[in-house]
């Protein structure tokens, strides 16, 4: 979904309604809530699935772990520019 120059919003959406995550009427506008669309279980952009790439289960299963150690991923992008995905974890998360 990001090739080095951003998270394009309007993709993820479409790809999430092609994938009936959401609904066309449901559609968020604020890019943090877009962008969230990337951790739904079931969300990839990949048109074929492989042993790897395209199960639609990798971020999903990270955001899962990351709030499991009490913590939280967020993501920042700029269409063109690129994008940041900041973990935060409590101290005692790796102990």
């Amino acid at each position: 979904v990001d090739n080095g120059a951003g998270l394009d919003g309007e993709r993820i959406v479409n790809r999430a309604i092609e994938r009936g995550l959401i609904q066309e009427g449901a559609v968020p506008t604020e890019d943090a809530d877009i962008f969230d669309l990337l951790f739904l279980p079931g969300f990839s952009t990949c048109d074929q699935v492989s042993e790897v790439p395209g199960r639609g289960v990798g971020m999903y299963v990270v955001k899962q772990q990351v709030r499991d150690l009490g913590g939280e991923i967020a993501v920042q992008s700029q269409l063109g520019k690129g994008s940041t995905f900041a973990l935060s974890l409590p101290l005692n998360a790796c102990s």
